[in-house]
């Protein structure tokens, strides 16, 4: 949220932007409405998208060792940088789960 057409909202209170977000993934992805995130966070950065660093193959492999054991996650670095490809990708692995695939 936020960017160069959207500044004024980049600078709003992370609470209020967490409360943002959730409303409107609520909205539009059919969350049950009242049902609080189990866990949200907001990186602030202030002129980019997120670079990934020397980090990520580590953090790849963790999260891939965790996935072998049944915790699984989907990020940025997972799916994509935008909400859209985040959003794709949950779908994606509650649809796989679901189905047992």
């Amino acid at each position: 949220m936020g960017g160069s057409q959207y500044e004024p909202q980049a600078r709003e209170p992370a609470s209020d932007q967490l409360a943002a977000v959730h409303a409107e993934l609520s909205r539009f992805y059919g969350l049950r409405a009242g049902a609080a995130p189990a866990w949200q966070h907001r990186y602030y950065w202030e002129r980019a998208i997120p670079q990934f660093d020397a980090r990520i193959g580590p953090a790849h492999a963790a999260a891939d060792t965790l996935q072998a054991q049944g915790l699984f996650a989907t990020a940025n670095w997972r799916a994509g940088v935008g909400v859209p490809d985040c959003v794709r990708h949950a779908r994606q692995l509650a649809a796989t789960l679901a189905t047992g695939r």
